[in-house]
């Protein structure tokens, strides 16, 4: 039998005969990509968050007759192909089509069980509707057949659109795409070639020039009902005597740049470094002397002995005393200690960071990454520095293993204390500069194209990130305690994705245990991957997190505390075929869920396998799979995954 997608939704249901059955079992666990198939399938069965295709769709994936006869094996041969490429690149039509063949399997082999009351129930509701049917049958009898067919639409089908609504949009349409044509030729005012003279005024007689533009009137001081409106004082942002008119030139970065002191009063006192922005961004502020928790709110001013804090998907900025622009992205902590001589150097602890210059204006920013000390130097909107920190992958991170990651746009430059910053080379004007630093302190310059992928996925997020965030910040809108209105996040909210993204606030906050209940809860099956990805970078940046961790899974695991927290630690190969590598492969035998979900996805992360194997199920129901993993490893073939396999489609 060949092995295609129809033949293993058979054998996935069990309607296959025994000696099929176990053929086309062999054949699913000698190819990794079919077994991968397999567990995307029913991964994709189970998630409750997982859309579906319209009932009215169309096309050859999101056709529901199309679906039909393939399942009917009635599809022509020649589209069969093209269906199945569509069900496994798509997760969507992929778990419809295995969900319709199930239930098609069940209808087809199962009984139909009705009890006593629903019988009774159904023959009274006929006997109520007799009079009824006859009424019923009279009037359609009149009717034209195309009427009588369309008044039996199924409730679940959309009705058809009036044509009034048709033209409407329509009419809509085309309407917006001349609005949108028209300004492209020109601004909507007076000087647009197309409709300039119809939006041209007679002028009116009267007193006065014509053109001349009529005042507004002045209140009158001896009314005293009326307020007088003092004027807003605008200020030059040039020197009176600056009348040039050409073009500004580009600083030259080789040279010295001018740059007023900070300490100077147009930047404000000493003390403060700027101000947050926005309330639809998540910040926290923790108090370094007392190590309480606070939401930043809009409008507030940063002051020094304090760490910022921001998580993953918010991105909030700060406009520095400056006037440059500072934002952090996802998972970031940024130190603010007191300012000495006027100056307030920023540490990055770890994360990632975003400075942009203002325009007109050259800034410096202090700056400390990791366990070097930096100055930023910023020269104009065009100016933008992206700063990473990360962990080089040791189990207990310090401050000389961290990776950092320097990308800087042609007119923004970083000059290390004591070291010259490397320049870009001829013909680079419109080139990024990369400066990646390695544990050991040595520094490599490169130069790409682009900024990092993580700046240029922050800048767009998607519908369900907007929503998640700005549903976690509606709960913490008039918080008091910023943990506790988390914890009841967490515990209460009615979405998902918002449960999990307080739960990994919570964890950064120094809170382990929200995010460790998800491991044993079957809902959270979508968010294990990325949550014991996070844990195990949480815990190899401080060894503060390592110690809670341990604690957090105490209460769980009891003895296997140590090994799973080596499991979440750096593996190396030797690791992976030796001790480490048979703790994982014991680990999905127990009994404790979260040992099997920690033990399984740290397996599938460094092997790229998955054998079947699916921690939230019963490890007795998984014998042969748990067999097959213990083999790899006494094999010595548990290694890590290699190149990536080209991906071939099943075709029958």
């Amino acid at each position: 039998m060949r092995l295609t997608l129809r033949t293993m939704l058979a054998y996935l249901d069990d309607i296959l005969d025994p000696e099929d059955a176990k053929l086309l079992g062999k054949k699913i666990t000698e190819s990794d990509f079919a077994s991968d198939l397999v567990y995307r399938t029913l991964s994709s069965k189970r998630r409750v968050n997982l859309s579906a295709p319209r009932l009215d769709g169309t096309g050859i994936g999101s056709d529901p007759n199309t679906v039909a006869e393939y399942l009917d094996n009635t599809l022509e041969e020649s589209r069969i192909p093209e269906f199945e490429k569509i069900c496994l690149e798509s997760e969507m039509h992929l778990g419809e089509v295995a969900s319709c063949h199930t239930i098609l399997t069940k209808v087809v082999e199962e009984p139909i069980e009705i009890n006593d009351a629903l019988r009774t129930r159904l023959i009274q509701l006929v006997h109520v509707k007799e009079s009824e049917s006859l009424d019923v049958a009279v009037s359609t009898a009149s009717m034209p057949q195309d009427v009588v067919s369309a008044n039996a639409t199924a409730d679940y089908m959309p009705a058809n659109t009036h044509p009034l609504w048709r033209a409407l949009v329509v009419l809509t349409f085309f309407a917006l795409v001349i609005i949108i044509g028209l300004r492209a030729i020109g601004p909507l005012d007076e000087s647009h070639m197309i409709i300039g003279p119809l939006l041209k005024m007679e002028p009116k007689t009267g007193e006065g020039l014509p053109g001349d533009i009529e005042a507004p009137a002045v209140p009158s001081t001896d009314n005293p009902s009326t307020q007088m409106l003092s004027p807003i004082p605008v200020f030059d942002t040039e020197p009176a005597a600056s009348t040039n008119t050409e073009p500004i030139a580009r600083v030259d970065l080789d040279g010295p740049i001018p740059i007023q002191h900070q300490g100077d009063e147009e930047y404000g006192p000493a003390n403060v470094l700027g101000e947050f922005l926005s309330d639809r961004e998540l910040l926290v502020a923790v108090d370094l002397q007392t190590g309480t928790f606070e939401r930043v709110v809009s409008a507030a001013v940063i002051g020094p002995n304090t760490a910022l804090q921001t998580f993953a998907p918010y991105r909030p900025e700060i406009i520095l005393r400056s006037g440059a622009r500072l934002m952090l992205v996802n998972a970031s902590e940024l130190l603010i200690p007191a300012a000495v001589d006027g100056l307030m150097k920023l540490h990055l602890r770890q994360g990632c960071l975003v400075l942009r210059g203002e325009a007109d204006r050259n800034t410096i920013v202090p700056l400390r990454v990791g366990d070097r000390e930096i100055d930023v130097y910023l020269t104009g909107l065009e100016s933008l520095v992206t700063v990473q920190v990360t962990s080089s992958g040791s189990s207990a991170a310090t401050s000389a293993q961290w990776l950092i990651q320097i990308h800087c746009t042609p007119s923004a430059r970083w000059q290390d204390r004591g070291v010259a910053a490397a320049q870009p080379g001829v013909g680079t004007e419109q080139a990024i500069q990369v400066t990646t630093i390695q544990a050991n302190g040595t520094m490599k310059v490169t130069i790409e194209k682009q900024l990092p992928s993580w700046y240029l996925t922050s800048q767009t997020l998607s519908a369900s990130q907007q929503q998640t965030a700005q549903e976690l910040v509606a709960v913490l809108s008039d918080s008091s305690e910023l943990l506790t209105d988390l914890r009841k996040a967490f515990e209460t909210h009615r979405l998902l994705q918002v449960k999990i993204t307080a739960a990994r606030c919570l964890m950064h906050l120094g809170e382990f245990n929200p995010i460790m209940a998800t491991f044993n809860n079957v809902d959270y099956r979508s968010t294990w991957e990325d949550s014991v990805a996070a844990i195990s970078k949480c815990m190899k940046q401080d060894e503060a997190n390592m110690e809670q961790i341990s604690e957090a899974l105490q209460s769980r695991v009891g003895d296997q505390t140590e090994m799973i927290t080596a499991i979440l630690g750096t593996c190396t190969d030797e690791q992976l075929q030796g001790n480490l590598g048979e703790a994982m492969v014991q680990g999905l035998g127990s009994t404790v869920m979260l040992e099997r979900v920690i033990s399984f996805i740290r397996l599938k992360k460094l092997t790229g396998k998955t054998q079947m194997y699916f921690p939230d199920k019963n490890p007795n129901q998984q014998v042969v799979s748990i067999r097959r993993w213990q083999q790899l490893w006494a094999d010595k073939k548990l290694q890590r995954q290699g190149s990536v396999i080209n991906v071939s489609y099943l075709i029958p």
